[in-house]
């Protein structure tokens, strides 16, 4: 039996290519993993530059990851987690700083006629002062030339 290959365009086809991608990034990341094993030198008067290529003032630094794959893979868990609860964080931030932006809703006469008797249940009497009437005062030279009786 001879099976052509399944045509790039089809279902089939996307598999194979998505194998072989998946397949050149695993080589990838063997060539980074063994790139990484390689000596960096801490260069500089005051450490503070690396580089792989030795300097005069410089030292090795071993950069080597000794932590095993488990211990790997927890702290990759561990920093997602802490992503999504600092994003949650951030939605929950921005919900509330969305609220307290917009305007107090508008009352109707529902709400007002509500409103109270809020006071009154709660237990807090608020006193009026009694208003007092107006005092009308004639001006002093209407009330000189007005005639008396």
């Amino acid at each position: 039996m001879n099976a052509k290959p399944p045509p790039a365009c089809s279902p089939g086809g996307r598999r194979a290519l998505g194998r072989a991608a998946a397949a050149a990034l695993l080589l990838a990341a063997g060539c980074a993993a063994a790139q990484s094993a390689q000596t960096v030198n801490r260069c500089g008067a005051d450490g503070r530059e690396y580089s792989h290529t030795p300097c005069a003032d410089g030292r090795a630094v071993n950069v080597d990851d000794a932590r095993t794959p488990a211990q790997r893979q927890a702290a990759q868990e561990l920093a997602a987690r802490e992503a999504r609860t600092a994003q949650q964080l951030v939605d929950e931030r921005r919900a509330r700083e969305a609220a307290a932006a917009r305007p107090p809703p508008r009352q109707g006469k529902s709400a007002k006629a509500a409103a109270p008797a809020a006071p009154a249940a709660s237990g807090a009497r608020r006193s009026r002062k009694p208003q007092r009437s107006p005092v009308y005062v004639a001006p002093p030279a209407a009330a000189a030339s007005a005639p008396r009786r």
